[in-house]
């Protein structure tokens, strides 16, 4: 077919036919038609690091991975169910151009993928969170104790407290299946491996961080919100739930808070979504009821009785 002017045999007209790139094929410039499949013969960009220099490079290949040596990047094995792909895919993994360090990078990489998937994450805090893991990965061959699972969850919880992202470490441990001891001792790892400009401490996160998030997974507005962030800050301030935990006061504020709104939410439902117990919110409720006169209130009642509240 000659490609400059043809007869459209939708529109019955003689045309230009236009190369569609992205749709890949050619058009009929006054209907927009689909002629034919267009196939484009220009030579393609490859990921190869020695084909820098040159002009007519190809880009035929897997895309290049930051977290693998160079040579890991030439080649996978597409994944199958038999049994012959499955010691393909074991071989290829085995062979010589894996290091250690790579088969280490991959398997944290998938991790933080899989937990980043769970809590929601953007791309910024994935990204942030897999450079901190590739800065310490070299100390998972070193301890025999560290595993690449409590260092992928450290890691992303690292990234989350620098992002101000409210996520808690009992609720990274649930998530990532991995004890609260081996984050901890990853979290000392990463700050020991990270640059001298980059900061790594973990910031301490405020009962407010935390409110927002834990009513809107309970469906509660925002006015019980605000009403909910204003107790927990008033318990902080005045000290009524000295040395409870963050999530803990939140969990009670959200209870009173949401007990005296229209959308009034049970002990066992706020457990669920904080990842705290009954009991602990029971405790941690008390002192908020003893004190219930003295928090600032009356913007929030909106007609009703703080005495309306019920004690448990």
């Amino acid at each position: 077919m000659d490609h400059g002017r043809d007869h459209c045999k939708y529109c019955q007209k003689v045309t230009e036919v236009v190369e569609d790139r992205t749709g890949g094929c050619y058009v009929c410039s006054e209907c927009g038609f689909e002629l034919e499949p267009y196939l484009d013969y220009h030579s393609e960009w490859r990921t190869f690091s020695g084909d820098v220099e040159q002009k007519d490079r190809s880009r035929g290949g897997q895309i290049t991975d930051d977290y693998i040596s160079g040579k890991a990047n030439l080649s996978f094995v597409v994944v199958a169910s038999n049994d012959k792909h499955k010691d393909l895919i074991r071989t290829h993994n085995r062979s010589s151009q894996f290091t250690d360090n790579d088969r280490i990078l991959l398997k944290g990489v998938s991790e933080i993928n899989i937990i980043s998937g769970r809590m929601n994450l953007t791309a910024r805090v994935v990204e942030k969170a897999k450079s901190y893991f590739k800065a310490a990965s070299a100390h998972v061959q070193n301890q025999k104790l560290l595993t690449i699972a409590a260092l992928a969850a450290a890691a992303v919880l690292q990234a989350c407290r620098d992002d101000n992202k409210a996520f808690s470490l009992k609720e990274v441990c649930r998530i990532a299946g991995v004890r609260e001891k081996d984050i901890g001792k990853s979290l000392k790892i990463l700050k020991s491996s990270k640059k001298k400009n980059e900061k790594t401490a973990v910031a301490a996160l405020t009962v407010g961080d935390y409110t927002a998030r834990f009513c809107s997974e309970l469906d509660l507005s925002q006015h019980t919100n605000r009403f909910a962030q204003a107790i927990a800050e008033h318990a902080t301030k005045r000290g009524y739930c000295g040395g409870k935990a963050p999530t803990s006061i939140v969990a009670a504020a959200i209870y009173f808070a949401s007990q005296l709104s229209a959308t009034p939410k049970t002990q066992k439902e706020i457990a669920a979504v904080v990842g705290v117990s009954e009991p602990t919110i029971k405790l941690a409720f008390k002192p908020l009821y003893e004190n219930r006169h003295d928090f600032p209130c009356q913007e929030f009642l909106q007609g009703q009785d703080i005495d309306q509240l019920p004690c448990i």
